[in-house]
């Protein structure tokens, strides 16, 4: 129990496309020396089809569903509706892409990231299978990117990385000494104090700890970089990056860098593997 080893998987929306593309190079090579998994926002859905072997569902939905006007529609949202609606997303994927029954490994403890939006404080779930779909949703409600707040367990939740963008720390917790950690985003990517946390917190006023907690949102987000360099004594800490050669970005809708990023994901993966 000592020597587990965790993966975390990082959110980010279309960037997700990364991580889609180092999990099918896990799943296709049957690697799997986890024994805790933690997932964030879009990070949850890449994590799901991993530990249900479901090869290249995720891509699927990166390059083809995602791309549709359907999900990303900045009319929509200058008009007051969601410029990603989720509800559409998880409808038509689940008809047509996770249509069939699937169970998850009670040999991995496997967590999902929400964030409550009464405190702003992260929860971190252990999903079952009846459950699955409504917890992944709820972890990718982007505030004011999604204009509504899911339930569980009649408590208003929303994105799981507004809390706790990169839950390193949760998997140390849990008595993990090697931790995976496949990011969204470069190297060298830290955040800073930016106009838009601002303007998230003007615009969910009303929810005056979430708004809080997003303006703190680079904070949480640099410790967590700070604690990923520089790990306690005897943790391991191995974190996969996208290399500057990826060019996709949170809203991308062009298939080409969808593609592009995915590839690359793949050879990264294979490499990671061959170097474990």
């Amino acid at each position: 129990m000592s020597n587990r080893t965790a993966l975390v998987v990082e959110g980010g929306a279309m960037r997700g496309i990364f991580a889609a593309g180092i999990l099918d190079s896990f799943v296709d090579k049957r690697f799997n020396p986890f024994q805790i998994c933690i997932g964030v926002s879009s990070g949850a859905n890449n994590l799901t089809a991993y530990l249900a072997n479901m090869y290249q569902k995720t891509y699927s939905i990166y390059s083809d569903y995602m791309l549709r006007k359907n999900f990303i529609n900045w009319n929509r949202f200058i008009k007051g509706g969601h410029l990603m609606d989720l509800d559409w997303l998880w409808d038509i994927t689940q008809k047509e892409i996770f249509n069939q029954q699937f169970t998850l490994s009670d040999s991995v403890q496997f967590y999902i990231v929400l964030t409550k939006v009464a405190t702003g404080e992260p929860v971190y779930i252990n999903p079952q299978c009846h459950n699955l779909y409504q917890i992944l949703k709820a972890g990718c409600a982007v505030p004011c990117i999604y204009r509504c707040f899911p339930k569980y367990n009649d408590e208003e939740m929303t994105d799981g990385g507004v809390a706790d963008p990169l839950p390193v720390k949760k998997a140390y917790s849990l008595g993990a000494k090697t931790i995976v950690v496949i990011r969204a985003k470069s190297k060298t990517a830290r955040f800073y104090d930016r106009i838009e946390t601002f303007i998230a917190g003007l615009i969910l006023r009303k929810h005056k700890k979430l708004a809080q907690k997003l303006s703190n949102y680079y904070y949480n987000y640099n410790e967590s970089i700070s604690f990923i360099k520089n790990p306690p004594s005897g943790v391991k800490i191995i974190s996969i990056e996208p290399p500057n050669k990826c060019r996709v970005s949170s809203l991308t809708t062009r298939k080409k860098k969808i593609e592009n990023d995915y590839r690359i994901a793949r050879e990264v993966g294979n490499k990671f593997i061959s170097n474990w």
